[in-house]
């Protein structure tokens, strides 16, 4: 509905299968798999500082291990996968991709990297700490994490960073002129790439660090009360993730809401048909028009 097909109406497969499809639906598929890790995480987190025999917290403790490596796996691959999203927004839906990048919309790019940070921190501080309990010792993997922990928070910090002194202009957050003033370490190119590639890059040292250690064993239901609570913290905040990219994405569509569409440039909210700015032209009502006649 961002960004219907320019062939005509009647072009099924090219109407189905418009410049968002696949890319959009590989970010679902794979933030899925990833939220639903969170969740088992955030539930066995629960259920650890609730549990009073220790073959409970044995396995409460294991359970959130699998749903953290399975939700943090998948997590650091939706950057890379994203930006082929916005990428394919920006070439079929331009003013929809200024609304949400550069618009009035753009503090929702700046949450969704508050979330992101939140995850990103809250993970990587759980393996640091997990690794104290591994059945053999190993110093140096955990030196090596602690020092992954302190990148990812440096690229966190530097994806947080905002364009312009204008944070949420809808409720007056702006200072310093607003948007006339422009933050050098808040451009998209290159600082937030280099933000978001290296906590790609970052996370899967520190997956592939965690799971070497992983292969020695752990001693299960020793993990701290702080360490459960980032489960938790993941777990909700991956929900609050969820809400803002929907909302982004759907919002993205209402442009300047004169009109708001419900199918971008083609539907309006209030089911108006304008084929005058629609990519499908005026297929889009010639069907409903041969009806009439007929």
């Amino acid at each position: 509905m961002l960004t219907p097909s320019e062939a005509p109406v009647t072009d099924v497969a090219r109407t189905y299968l418009n410049p968002t499809f696949v890319p959009l639906n590989m970010h679902r598929f794979v933030g899925n798999l990833s939220y639903a890790g969170f969740l088992i995480a955030g539930w066995a987190a629960y259920r650890y500082l609730s549990a009073k025999r220790e073959d409970d917290r044995e396995y409460y403790d294991w359970m959130g291990h699998w749903g953290l490596i399975w939700s943090f796996g998948f997590l650091i691959m939706q950057p890379i996968i994203g930006y082929g999203y916005l990428k394919s927004i920006r070439e079929s839906a331009p003013d929809a991709f200024n609304t949400i990048m550069l618009g009035e919309k753009a503090w929702l790019f700046n949450l969704l990297m508050v979330e992101l940070a939140i995850m990103g921190v809250a993970s990587t501080a759980y393996f640091v700490h997990k690794l104290r309990f591994a059945m053999k010792p190993l110093e140096t993997l955990r030196k090596l994490s602690v020092g992954a922990l302190g990148f990812t928070a440096l690229f966190c910090v530097l994806n947080l960073i905002p364009a312009d002194a204008s944070i949420v202009p809808q409720i007056g957050l702006e200072f310093l002129g607003g948007d006339e003033t422009k933050i050098p370490l808040g451009s998209m190119y290159p600082w937030k790439f280099i933000g978001l590639i290296g906590l790609m890059l970052v996370g899967a040292v520190v997956v592939t660090l965690y799971l070497r250690a992983a292969a020695t064993g752990f001693r299960w239901g020793n993990a701290s009360r702080w360490s459960q609570y980032a489960l938790i913290a993941c777990a909700v905040t991956v929900i609050l993730t969820m809400v803002t990219m929907g909302y982004t994405r759907e919002t993205a569509r209402r442009v300047d809401n004169n009109p708001g569409y419900l199918i971008y440039k083609c539907i309006t909210l209030d089911q108006e048909f304008t084929p005058e700015t629609c990519p499908a032209g005026k297929s889009l009502t010639r069907g409903l028009e041969q009806g009439v006649d007929e």
